[in-house]
């Protein structure tokens, strides 16, 4: 039965101490200091609604929902900064489209796309077209997907070979769907929404866009500090949650297996299962009788009486 309990208590362990899963990154938080782009249209498609994933991806116009350019501008980049290292693997993505008075506009989605990561803050705040500071990363794919009519349920993934921590990441976004013969009147690019994902990270919720800035520098930058440090707060716990699973899960098994095979009886062996008489039929005990026969009582085997009358007849008295 002891051997039958360990087999059914191993997985429990594997699944304890297996890698805290991949998840989004949050942006902390989402505001015009963390997201910056080559310009936008205007307060309706700034660059940070494109990472809140409290937004639509799926239905409405561009407006609040999205990054977009400005009429005329077909290409943009968008930098991105994540408040510290991470290794971004994949991102999931829904791109460019409106509806508003017009059929789908999927011809505003970004088409030819390159990837790129950074730790270089000047680079970051650098939104033109040039590549100083900034290492290119290998994506799975040169484009990025046309978004269907009607639109899809789920996100696309785009797939990225990279084992660099960056700080910061951009796309930059050379052509749109326009040149695919998709509708785009206003000749402009956008990107609906892009989620980042690092590799064994534990999942940190995404935070709601930064509220109105108060009046006042000293107000704006107090109001920055405690929505950084509510997203830490938040990041640290979700790191840490994982790993206390994993060493209190690994030490109850362990437990569990220890107690099954040996009992509380130590190197030399506990008492027997089945055991319940005294005198000639106790069992063989690998130890001295007297500390066999507590080890038997502390287990619940047998009783005080009992106890004392194995000592005694040992010749160890109570």
């Amino acid at each position: 039965m002891r051997k039958y309990l360990f087999l059914l208590l191993l997985p429990l362990f594997f699944i304890a101490a297996r890698p805290a899963r991949a998840d989004y990154i949050a942006i902390p938080p989402l505001d015009h200091a963390h997201v910056k782009a080559s310009a936008f249209s205007w307060e309706g498609t700034v660059p940070f609604l494109t990472f809140d994933t409290s937004t639509s991806f799926s239905s409405g116009s561009f407006e609040y929902n999205q990054w977009a350019t400005p009429q005329d501008n077909n290409s943009g980049r968008l930098n991105v900064d994540l408040g510290g290292p991470h290794t971004i693997y994949k991102f999931e993505y829904a791109n460019s489209f409106g509806y508003g008075g017009w059929p789908m506009l999927n011809g505003t989605g970004c088409q030819d796309f390159t990837f790129w990561g950074s730790n270089s803050s000047g680079s970051f705040n650098d939104t033109t077209w040039s590549d100083s500071g900034w290492t290119q990363i290998p994506t799975g794919q040169p484009k990025l997907d046309v978004m269907q009519d009607p639109p899809p349920e789920s996100l696309s993934t785009m797939t990225l070979t990279n084992d660099t921590a960056y700080r910061y990441y951009s796309i930059k976004c050379s052509t749109n769907w326009a040149s695919g013969g998709y509708l785009n009147p206003y000749s402009n690019i956008g990107i609906r929404r892009v989620q980042l994902m690092a590799a064994g990270e534990a999942p940190v919720p995404t935070p709601t866009p930064a509220p109105p800035a108060m009046a006042g520098p000293v107000q704006s930058a107090a109001q920055g500090l405690i929505l950084g440090a509510k997203t830490s707060a938040l990041s640290n716990l979700g790191n840490l949650i994982p790993k206390a699973a994993v060493v209190l899960i690994s030490v109850a098994v362990l437990y569990f297996i220890f107690r099954f095979f040996f009992g509380f009886s130590g190197i030399g062996g506990g008492a027997d299962d089945n055991y319940t008489d005294r005198g000639d039929s106790v069992p063989e005990f690998n130890g001295p009788l007297s500390d066999a026969a507590d080890d038997a009582y502390h287990a619940g085997k047998i009783n005080r009486e009992e106890r004392e009358a194995i000592q005694n007849d040992a010749g160890y008295g109570n």
